[in-house]
């Protein structure tokens, strides 16, 4: 029998690990502000990506950063200010950090995409079990589908929308009143998995049935995720049980 519950799926650090792909990308963004100026720029490519979001050890995102939560367009404008502070003119540092968006994009195509570990298992058994699922990204929505087609997750999805399809990205409700206006969804019966407190607070800003957090690389539960109904460290049996109903 169908079954009438949905979960919703944040992407990056959620269904794909977030390092491998963002850090890289911060990176391309650098590469292509370095060679649209005339004069060097200031900053080293470091200390520009640590202003994104990226930790000391350049391994790493700090997920409370724009990089972990935020939308391209917020990277596009924290990126342009950035050039601002440096000496650049408004017009051309919103040009330029457009630009840069773009080329990021593009690069980020070719990166070797990484699952969380148990990703796939945890789709197929929701699956099988009747959930429909849904994916909602601060990503954009071309970007977010040619990701989860690389890594063969899109047939999983009965829709993968991105903040592009909607005024205000997570953690504002709006891909969540989207969803359920094109899908039919009661809302009351989602279930929501993301990997930040954004994710957490758009559960709750859309009156979701509950909020699960995976804290796979052992963030400090109190401080990052206060919002979170449950927090879980892995993918597992457990959390099929949970959200069929069949665990507390």
């Amino acid at each position: 029998m169908p079954n009438d519950k949905w979960v919703f799926f944040d992407k990056d650090g959620t269904l794909i690990d977030l390092f491998s792909i963002w850090i890289p990308w911060s990176k391309s963004v650098y590469l292509y502000i370095t060679n649209s100026l005339e004069e060097p720029f200031p900053l080293s490519e470091r200390e520009f990506i640590m202003k994104l979001g990226v930790n000391e050890d350049e391994m790493s995102i700090d997920i409370t950063s724009p990089l972990a939560i935020g939308s391209i367009l917020e990277s596009q404008i924290i990126t342009a200010f950035i050039l601002y502070e440096n000496g650049i003119r408004w017009d051309q540092a919103m040009t330029i950090a457009k630009g840069a968006m773009d080329f990021a994009n593009e690069q980020k195509k070719v990166l070797e995409v990484k699952l969380l570990p148990g990703v796939y298992e945890l789709l197929r058994q929701l699956k099988a079990n009747g959930i429909k699922m849904g994916v909602v990204t601060a990503d954009i929505t071309s970007n977010a589908v040619y990701m989860l087609e690389k890594v063969q997750l899109s047939h999983f999805f009965d829709f993968i929308y991105g903040s592009d399809l909607v005024e205000n990205s997570k953690p504002s409700p709006d891909l969540a009143y989207l969803a359920a206006e094109r899908h039919h969804i009661d809302l009351s019966k989602v279930v929501m998995i993301g990997d930040s407190n954004a994710d957490m607070r758009f559960a709750k800003n859309a009156r979701l049935l509950q909020s699960i957090c995976i804290n796979c690389n052992g963030q400090n539960h109190s401080n990052n995720f206060p919002d979170a109904d449950v927090i879980i460290e892995k993918y597992d049996h457990k959390l099929v049980n949970r959200i069929l109903g069949n665990e507390g």
